[in-house]
């Protein structure tokens, strides 16, 4: 379990599994509330970090009725909950989290919470290297600009993703795939292509089917026992069909609709995670310790005692790290509910860095002074976006650390990077 489920960024590996930024609050000017608290001050409202979290061990789509009502486009609007709220703490929390959330607001809430921490802009910008005395961030370098920034970048980055859904990959949900692992292990493979049922019996073959050892169950095994125990319905009519006497092999689903109704990859929001997380790195000094945000150590000394990762230390951990796990949990909630691939997350969380990287290259084209922002990208990189600030063409410039231009990382295939993407 200490790697299981991590994110692929050095920043999801370090500390506890869940980022504090989905656990911190903000404080109020009465002082009569900390950010161990949990509660978010928007303005003179507040949003505490609960959720309504759903029920313990109630899977959907885990017959046939079921999985071909959904994918016959029903929408059940099903959904069973606890009647009580806690802050996020198993991974079908985490599915309920990214199943109703407003896309960015975990991304909104952890820039509040820098804001109200006081966590400096980067020292790039205009008023921290020359105006400082005499000027105060707003409309731009404060508040309002990363605030609706933030969300901008959001809806470019869905925009983008949406296009590599349909137009491009068109990539088979998970379900599906699962489905054509019960139908192929039960025998009915009729109606399908030939180099299609061999691709998916090597699959079988690899994942134990037929292999069972009693001394080691294998996940297909505990797949089928799971799904015989389930008694959820969709309200669909009744289908006879041997999966569900057979190999039950279909997908335990979190949600009750199951996949939302279009292609795996990629990711929406693992793209909105990498666009949001991108900003929030470059605008903040994301490099501070994470100490430097109140209420954080305290928290994490809480958790020291995380199986994920006993010996983790906040010290080592910065802002921008922290960051990079939010990003991660919240894109493998996805995950976890059974609405994507691994893969779908790694690849769209590095779109989403890079329409950030873009619209900041767009806003240094109306800057008047000099600006120079810095980050750390999702695989090491230092990335620098700068401009003299003079409106003349070819004035903005983005360097990454090493031998690559901007134009070569830009276009980086996964494998470029050596690194395979595993849930390790």
């Amino acid at each position: 379990m200490g790697t299981l489920f991590r994110g692929s960024t050095r920043g999801a590996k370090q500390g506890p599994y869940i980022s504090q930024f989905m656990l911190l609050g903000t404080g109020n000017k009465a002082g009569t509330r900390t950010p161990t608290d949990g509660k978010i001050i928007y303005g003179v409202q507040s949003v505490a970090q609960q959720l309504e979290v759903a029920a313990d061990g109630i899977d959907f789509m885990t017959n046939w009725s079921d999985w071909l009502h959904v994918q016959n486009g029903a929408d059940t609007g099903k959904q069973e909950r606890y009647p009580a709220c806690r802050r996020v703490a198993t991974p079908r929390d985490l599915a309920t989290y990214v199943h109703f959330d407003a896309l960015y607001q975990a991304y909104l809430n952890a820039c509040l919470i820098l804001l109200d921490a006081g966590v400096p802009t980067d020292g790039g910008n205009p008023i921290a290297q020359s105006r400082e005395k005499n000027s105060e961030g707003f409309a731009t370098w404060g508040a309002p600009h990363i605030l609706s920034l933030v969300t901008e970048v959001a809806t470019r980055g869905l925009r983008a993703v949406r296009r590599q859904k349909f137009q491009i990959h068109r990539r088979a949900r998970p379900e599906v795939i699962a489905a054509r692992l019960a139908q192929v292990a039960n025998g009915h493979t009729g109606h399908m292509d030939p180099e299609a049922v061999q691709k998916i019996e090597a699959m079988l073959a690899e994942l134990g089917h037929g292999q069972a050892d009693p001394n080691r169950p294998l996940i297909l095994d505990w797949i089928a026992q799971h799904n015989a125990a389930q008694t959820t319905s969709l309200g669909a009519p009744a289908v006879a069909n041997p999966v569900d006497a057979g190999c039950n092999y279909l997908l335990p689903m979190a949600f009750s609709e199951g996949s939302p109704m279009h292609p795996a990859d990629g990711a929406g929001h693992a793209t909105v995670a990498g666009a949001c997380v991108t900003i929030l790195k470059a605008f903040f000094e994301s490099e501070l310790s994470l100490a430097s945000v109140p209420g954080a150590a305290t928290l994490f000394e809480a958790d020291r005692a995380d199986a994920l990762n006993p010996a983790a230390r906040q010290a080592d951990v910065t802002i921008g790290d922290e960051l990079d796990k939010l990003a991660a949990n919240i894109s493998i909630g996805r995950n976890m509910a059974g609405v994507h691939f691994y893969s779908d997350y790694y690849d769209s969380l590095r779109l989403g860095e890079r329409i950030a990287v873009g619209i900041l290259e767009e806003q240094m084209l109306t800057y008047q002074e000099p600006v120079r922002l810095s980050l750390r990208s999702f695989d090491g990189e230092q990335i620098t976006i700068s401009t003299e600030g003079t409106g003349a063409s070819g004035d903005v410039t983005t360097t990454v650390s090493g031998p690559l231009s901007r134009a070569a990382w830009w276009v980086k295939d996964i494998v470029d990077y050596g690194i395979a993407p595993t849930i390790g």
